[in-house]
């Protein structure tokens, strides 16, 4: 909760607790999610020398622990070094495509090929660039996801993608349902599914429901100047003259 409501020194203080009680586990994933929560919060408030050392630090500790069989290693580390901008795109698409055929050759969890887009693609998308590249690689298997596997984080990222490259109708389907749900293990993407949300309605011309989703984000996030999604949410609500959103939710960059 305290990353939804934008209290950051104390999402911080939790990661680190619970990166030392992690240290007992036997799931890589466990033990992976302060690194990678760390990280997407640096990201997020554009902190990017502190997300290099948080992408650096997770990468050396991950070399001990076990393979988890629904978590990837490899695309997660290649995922760090390239959102962090240690390497270019160029090295990072030889990684994926080299973590792409180790994923195929898992099987199991990874045997749908939906499952194996999502980690390969759809989660590793920084710009219009990426996002294309990732629908370029879009399998046809219908439907793309079992609903097992769909959750309000897989949704956003997918929106985000159709978002990106400019298919409004794709994009306001996923990010609609993922702005409606709710799991707050990701905090921080359900509160970025809401401005990512906001951006497509505004690129829609509808107004009012945009405003309506950058209240909530900047309701969350508006008094940290940092926040890359307030400061999106506010820009677009600002251009929009929403009279939804008060000055005391807009906040302020000074």
């Amino acid at each position: 909760m305290a990353i939804e409501d934008g209290a950051f020194p104390q999402a911080y203080a939790a990661l680190d607790a619970w990166e030392k009680a992690a240290t007992v586990s036997a799931n890589a994933w466990v033990r992976a999610y302060p690194f990678t929560s760390r990280l997407d919060l640096d990201l997020e408030l554009g902190e990017l020398e502190a997300a290099r050392h948080t992408a650096r630090a997770f990468i050396a500790a991950s070399q001990t622990w076990l393979p988890e069989d629904t978590w990837d290693m490899p695309t997660e580390r290649s995922r760090a070094l390239y959102f962090t901008a240690q390497i270019g795109r160029d090295e990072f698409r030889r990684l994926q495509a080299r973590d792409a055929e180790g994923i195929a050759a898992r099987g199991g969890f990874y045997a749908p090929a939906g499952v194996r887009w999502i980690e390969s693609y759809a989660l590793s998308i920084r710009d219009v660039e990426d996002a294309r590249f990732a629908l370029s690689k879009l399998p046809d298997e219908r439907p793309l996801l079992d609903a097992a596997f769909r959750d309000f984080f897989v949704d956003a990222e997918i929106g985000r993608i159709h978002l990106y490259a400019g298919r409004l109708d794709r994009a306001l389907e996923w990010l609609h349902r993922a702005a409606n749900s709710c799991l707050y293990v990701r905090a921080l993407h359900s509160v970025q599914a809401h401005a990512w949300y906001g951006h497509a309605l505004a690129k829609n011309g509808q107004r009012l429901e945009a405003c309506h989703e950058y209240a909530y984000v900047l309701q969350r996030w508006g008094r940290e100047p940092r926040s890359r999604s307030a400061n999106a949410a506010r820009e677009g609500a600002l251009r929009l003259g929403c009279a939804e959103v008060s000055p005391r939710s807009i906040g302020t960059t000074k």
